[in-house]
């Protein structure tokens, strides 16, 4: 293991030495052969490049881009052409040493950006490194004499091997089954109840398909997002989400006065006030679909400069059905307001044809939209979580088994909020198209699940595993929720649509998942001190998962890198503190070189000041410093 340590760093250093990386510009239909190297200005490539074509692919009627995708040939020094091939984001061109990985284009489209590496003797060194690295870790597991010590002194081969099952990867199948619809709210606003539409009209109009946000969503989403800006979790007379926004869309005046959410700032106030101007002037309700020249769906709102040449009915559709739906309103025709509602629903339909969401997605999404906030049901859990740590450490201290009602308790609730988060990850998979690891909201739910995941079968053999699993799985979620919304769904920015996304997150996750469960088998550690002993040796067990899992990410985020930007490693600082936190980490795993560390106390300390690492590179990185990775923040 530390022979592959020492042949990454070689490769490292043949690559600083020897590595070519730069960038080239093409217009569309001239070849290239130098680029700009970063070092000493342009170099020769011993052929040349021409791009044919660039195209941008859009998210389904929307004008989100999905991808970005140039076509070019590859021409030698004779002018023949060689080889065609199309460079896009995660698919690159590689011809004589060189990578060709997609970077930018220009504003007509004609033209293409090319970042431009070479480095074949440092990249292969690296990558032997790499292998031999995870080989050697993988056969630690089995041939330590060490690390079976430990695992038979904290719970029998047998355990250890549980632990190592039941931290596998990190796929979020999710089943719902759940009525959809908004949840009523108990009141707890005195005085009578401002005007709106009756609920079942209300949720027709949440049915209607909106453009929100750069993505196609059910109506219903933007009168969620909308109630909560307004009025946060405030009680509004069992009023629905969708009837509070149509409140305000048909009678604002009878709204103003409602007693909205404390403001926070003045930045906040300013959100609200653009939020209300941008429903009722119009802006905010992009549900007419109408195609373009080229073809392309794009989403209007009634007020929005319309395209040229549009039929003059369906221009008049466009612009009066709203105002027609108002006047219905007023009348107190809900009947025709309903058969209004339902033109519009099918005009979307003709209009937007295949790129709609499915019903799937749609169905996936309303529901989601109706599951209980985050915030709160995570503040319960932690807190049954910290009484469940005190009654076990209790037990333990006075040499007690625990309490087979409380242990079964506490499965309970961990099986109970893996349902929970199971369910929301499951929603947003299917309501978004893609694994939920994109953003920091939806890894920090990954952690929580993987946590609880481990939680379920091993904390047959480690009892201590579930009130940890509860506590850790909370903080994450209350992280998750930040506020009292639950995560906005998002579309996948195209340097994510990779494979490598799942794998490399996943990996990051559940090491930083093993590491929260560490941090706070240490802080029990020192509370207890007849316990601290045999919850170091705990420790010592679950760091080598820790560790092995960490390194496997980067490394994995390594491959990813060098396929999106032609770089196995550029010091950014996600990636960097990365390697700052296993190096701090490994440290820890050398008990034996670092006399301190023996002293379980000591050990205890030494592990929770570590976890100041993880948390900077998940946060800090984040809010302070930026980088390649802030698309995930």
């Amino acid at each position: 293991m530390h022979l592959a340590a020492l042949l990454i760093v070689a490769g490292a250093l043949i690559s600083s030495f020897s590595a070519r990386k730069g960038m080239l510009h093409l217009r569309k239909g001239k070849a290239v052969s130098l680029y700009k190297d970063d070092a000493d200005g342009s170099r020769e490539m011993g052929f040349s490049l021409r791009l044919d074509a660039f195209d941008i692919s859009y998210y389904p009627g929307t004008d989100t881009p999905s991808g970005y995708r140039s076509q070019v040939t590859v021409i030698d020094k004779e002018g023949r052409s060689v080889k065609s091939a199309e460079v896009s984001m995660n698919h690159i061109l590689s011809y004589k040493g060189y990578r060709f990985c997609q970077n930018s284009y220009d504003e007509d489209e004609q033209g293409s950006g090319f970042t431009v590496s070479r480095d074949v003797a440092g990249t292969a060194t690296v990558y032997t490194g790499y292998a031999l690295f995870l080989l050697a870790f993988l056969a630690f597991f089995f041939t330590d004499p060490k690390f079976r010590a430990v695992a038979k002194k904290v719970a029998g081969t047998a355990a250890a091997a549980a632990i190592l099952l039941c931290a596998g990867g990190l796929d979020a199948n999710a089943s719902a089954g759940k009525a959809v619809g908004t949840t009523p709210r108990e009141s707890t606003l005195a005085g009578k109840a401002p005007k709106t539409l009756p609920r079942g009209s209300a949720a027709n109009f949440g049915k209607l398909y909106v453009h929100y946000r750069g993505r196609v969503c059910p109506l219903q989403s933007v009168a969620h997002d909308f109630r909560l800006k307004l009025y946060g979790s405030n009680d509004l007379w069992q009023l629905t989400d969708e009837q509070v926004m149509t409140g305000w869309m048909f009678f604002p005046s009878s709204w103003k006065d409602v007693p909205q959410k404390s403001r926070r700032s003045a930045d906040d106030a300013k959100a609200r006030q653009q939020a209300t101007s941008a429903l009722l002037e119009g802006e905010l309700l992009k549900i007419y679909p109408l195609a373009d020249s080229a073809g392309r769906v794009l989403w209007y709102s009634q007020n929005d400069v319309l395209p040229d040449g549009l039929p003059t009915d369906e221009w008049l559709f466009v612009r009066k059905s709203m105002n027609y739906m108002g006047e219905l309103a007023a009348a107190r025709d809900y009947a025709s307001l309903d058969a209004a509602l339902e033109k519009i629903c099918k005009f979307q339909t003709l209009q937007a044809g295949g790129s709609l969401p499915s019903a799937l997605r749609i169905g996936a999404e309303r529901i989601y939209n109706t599951c209980p906030p985050l915030f709160p049901v995570a503040g319960v859990f932690l807190l049954a979580g910290l009484v469940l740590l005190g009654w076990f450490v209790s037990d333990y201290a006075a040499r007690r088994s625990v309490n087979v009602r409380v242990s079964l308790a506490a499965l309970l609730l961990d099986a109970l909020l893996f349902t929970y988060v199971t369910l929301m990850l499951g929603l947003i998979w299917t309501a978004t198209g893609h694994v939920p690891l994109s953003n920091g909201a939806e890894t920090m739910m990954s952690i929580a699940w993987t946590v609880l995941l481990a939680a379920l079968p091993a904390g047959r053999v480690f009892p201590l595993m579930r009130p940890f699993a509860l506590i850790v799985a909370s903080l994450a979620l209350l992280v998750a929720a930040m506020g009292q919304a639950n995560p906005a769904l998002t579309l996948l920015v195209p340097v994510l649509s990779s494979p490598l996304l799942s794998i490399h997150v996943s990996l990051m996750m559940l090491s930083y998942a093993i590491l929260a469960v560490i941090m706070v088998n240490s802080a029990a550690g020192l509370l207890v001190g007849g316990l601290s002993a045999r919850l170091a040796d705990i420790s010592s067990l679950l760091l080598y998962f820790g560790l092995f899992f960490l390194a496997a990410g980067i490394i994995t985020g390594s491959l990813w890198a060098n396929i999106s930007w032609g770089s196995y490693w550029n010091w950014d600082p996600k990636e960097t503190w990365a390697l700052i936190t296993l190096l701090i980490y490994s440290a820890a795993a050398h008990r034996s070189i670092f006399g301190f560390l023996r002293r379980p106390k000591i050990y205890h300390i030494y592990l929770l000041l570590a976890f100041i690492s993880v948390l900077f590179t998940y946060f800090g990185v984040n809010f302070l410093l930026g980088g390649l990775h802030s698309y995930a923040g």
